[in-house]
């Protein structure tokens, strides 16, 4: 907290004037506002103040704006900081304990709502990334709590359910939902939030922290997109800070379930895994996961091939990633931009099956089917 008080009280300056009233006409106020959400109540805490720091310097030739609310151990609720012409105006936010909590990002993006009208807006999730239905861990939803079983996540589903009610409320639009934690570009999550932008962001693999990229948020053109921001994300960022990163043309996703059918129309083989698929299989917080893409082309569903590019607004991949955590590795390089869970043989457990592909396609039973393993032999067989 100590840290996050200095980089706050240096990025401070003389204030910006107080947010106007709730506007009452159409016009924009603001061209672009960036908002960040960083749940660090975990051990990613030490990152806040040079995420903070950055995020100030984008601001600084006016062209942006950006709000963040960030949680870091140790402290009493959350603190939220609005950033306008490389100056931050921070306010605590006291009863904001929860930051994997619904009800505490709903009520930052209600506030921003109020605070902004502008012409384009992103949201970004900033922490860890969990198991298939969850990201941004909250380590103490409570003062001083001791980290443990206890630990909160914000669900994908409430996630999309927030930032799509704060886009229903703008008349301009959010360009972008951001989901900059580990291993969110997954068909799964790109269906859950399709509503909630008009592109979604996100990695297959693992992300570092803090990241190096803010600072050249300024450089988004004006009449900017989720291709446009992907190229920042990607143009600026260290090597060492990234594997892959994919864009996802939201209005695309109507297609997928027709496409996904060209896949659950044909016979799983088992075989594929330890096959042709065993170089881009991995596991990360405890779910198994391989590309989309690749399944496809080795199923010969080339419907969804087609729908996959289609849908695309940008993959990159970085041939010089890091070592990653996960339990194999798959080749950056070789990734479609999308991952699909695979489920353990006894079956997918029910908060994951919860998930709307899973309730709107018959993927579910047909991702089972293919990793279970195939009856033995009977006798005499041989």
């Amino acid at each position: 907290m100590v840290m996050l008080a200095l980089v706050l009280a240096a990025c401070s300056g003389t204030p910006p004037e107080m947010p106007p009233p709730p506007p009452t006409s159409a016009a924009f106020r603001e061209d672009t506002v960036l908002l960040y959400w960083l749940p660090y109540d975990n051990d990613l805490g030490h990152a806040a103040g040079p995420v903070l720091e950055g995020l100030r310097q984008a601001t600084q030739d006016g062209r942006v704006q950006i709000a963040a609310q960030v949680d870091t151990p140790g402290t009493v609720g959350m603190q939220r900081v609005a950033f306008r012409d490389g100056r931050g105006l921070e306010e605590p936010v006291p009863d904001a304990e929860d930051s994997a909590g619904l009800a505490t990002l709903q009520a930052f993006l209600d506030w921003a709502a109020v605070r902004y009208e502008a012409r384009h807006y992103a949201v970004f999730v900033l922490d860890h990334g969990g198991d298939l239905p969850r990201l941004a861990r909250d380590d103490r939803p409570t003062f001083l709590q001791q980290p443990g079983p206890s630990a909160t996540w914000l669900s994908t589903t409430e996630l999309a359910a927030a930032v799509a009610a704060f886009r229903a409320q703008e008349p301009g639009e959010v360009e972008a939902l951001v989901m900059q934690v580990c291993g969110k570009a997954s068909v799964a999550a790109a269906w859950e939030v399709r509503h909630a932008a008009r592109s979604t962001l996100a990695s297959q693999l693992p992300l570092g922290a803090p990241n190096t990229y803010y600072p050249a948020l300024a450089t988004l053109p004006d009449d900017w997109d989720g291709a446009d921001l992907l190229g920042v994300l990607t143009t600026a960022e260290a090597p060492s800070m990234y594997a892959t990163w994919s864009c996802v043309d939201n209005r695309a996703l109507d297609a997928l379930p027709g496409a996904l059918a060209s896949l659950t129309d044909i016979p799983p083989d088992p075989a594929w895994l330890d096959g042709p698929l065993a170089p881009l299989t991995w596991t990360y917080a405890g779910d198994a996961w391989t590309d989309l893409s690749a399944l496809a082309r080795i199923a010969g569903a080339a419907p969804l091939e087609r729908t996959l590019d289609a849908l695309s607004c940008g993959r990159v991949a970085n041939p010089a990633a890091p070592p990653l955590p996960t339990d194999g590795f798959a080749d950056p390089t070789a990734l479609g931009g999308l991952s699909v869970y695979l489920p353990p043989a006894d079956g997918m457990p029910a908060d994951h099956a919860a998930q709307a592909l899973f309730r709107d396609t018959h993927l579910g039973p047909w991702l089972e089917a293919l990793v279970r393993p195939p009856p033995p032999p009977g006798p005499g067989a041989g």
